[in-house]
């Protein structure tokens, strides 16, 4: 499919928000909004808050003055925000995000893409998972077990018209090529698109990141680049 359309995605993690989020909601004239909320050991963070505090396992981080402060303008703009910060409870994340919207007097459309727990099937010990590295056993004994999903998800949950899409565990460029596949109508088959598409989630999805890794290149170059 060949268009000259364009979207506007503007994107970067939780520790990005004070500052990057109202400057991309008043000023980014953007489409979308991405926060990713999974780092490395951000499902060991979340696993172990949701012990302590049920129900509690995702990014709270989320549900702070910086979204409240900017979500009526963001809905009135018709942005809509893609997020992780599910975690380890993405409907217990959703609700969370629907209290706060109603405190504020809104009723965005929020949908959750989840189904990556897959510590069920291995606690419960009917199958045997091996280690892909080891080659040993997984233990039966884990506190967390969780599958990346594609963007395949996102893109259906955008579909239903949700102003916010909450997930689970997905691969990090996932939340920008969600919303690349539903406004393009990507087919699986569009490799080379989507491969585009990843390329350039996985550089939005670190936020600022990559501009100073850039910088620090060019910074060092003798060369023409």
């Amino acid at each position: 499919m060949t268009t000259n359309r364009s979207i506007r995605i503007g994107a970067g993690c939780s520790i990005d928000m004070t500052l990057s989020l109202p400057q991309m909601v008043r000023k980014g004239e953007v489409d979308y909004i991405v926060i990713d909320f999974m780092t490395e050991v951000a499902v060991s963070k979340m696993k172990a808050r949701d012990m302590a505090e049920p129900g509690r396992g995702f990014g709270i981080d989320l549900i702070g003055p910086e979204l409240e402060r900017e979500f009526k303008q963001m809905l009135d703009k018709g942005i809509r925000l893609v997020t992780n910060a599910g975690g380890l409870q993405p409907h217990a994340c959703a609700e969370a995000l629907k209290a706060m919207a109603e405190s504020l007097g809104l009723s965005p459309k929020i949908a959750v893409v989840d189904g990556d727990n897959v510590l069920p099937l291995i606690a419960d010990g009917k199958e045997s998972f091996d280690d892909m590295f080891t080659g040993k056993p997984v233990p039966h004994d884990l506190i967390s077990a969780n599958a990346y999903l594609g963007a395949w998800p996102v893109a259906q949950a955008l579909a239903t018209g949700a102003d916010i899409v909450v997930t689970g565990r997905v691969v990090d460029s996932a939340l920008i090529v969600g919303p690349l596949i539903h406004e393009f109508g990507w087919k699986m088959e569009d490799y080379d698109r989507l491969a585009g598409g990843v390329l350039i989630g996985h550089l939005l999805e670190c936020g600022a990141q990559p501009a100073a890794v850039f910088s620090a290149i060019g910074a060092k170059s003798t060369g023409p680049t």
